[in-house]
């Protein structure tokens, strides 16, 4: 059950990182609207995402350039 008002707020996440050109002012506005706080972890691979909406952190698997497969195992079929 997801109330109107995080539905907008998602879906104004949505738009302005599926954009043609992404306008960072409004992706920044878009985040602060839905996201309470966020923690990179660039050596793990893991974007820590704590929605205003639930609960508990959602973890995102992200490869950068600082992620070292030899300390790091993703398992391909969770995604984590």
């Amino acid at each position: 059950m997801t109330s109107t008002n995080v539905k907008l707020r998602l879906a104004a996440v949505e738009k302005a990182f599926t954009a043609e050109t992404i306008d960072t002012e409004e992706a920044n506005k878009a985040l602060r609207g839905a996201v309470r706080k966020m923690v990179m972890r660039p050596a793990e691979g893991v974007l820590e995402i704590q929605w205003h909406h639930a609960d508990e952190p959602q973890e995102v698997v992200f490869i950068t350039s600082r992620f070292s497969w030899d300390d790091n195992q993703i398992e391909e079929t969770t995604g984590h």
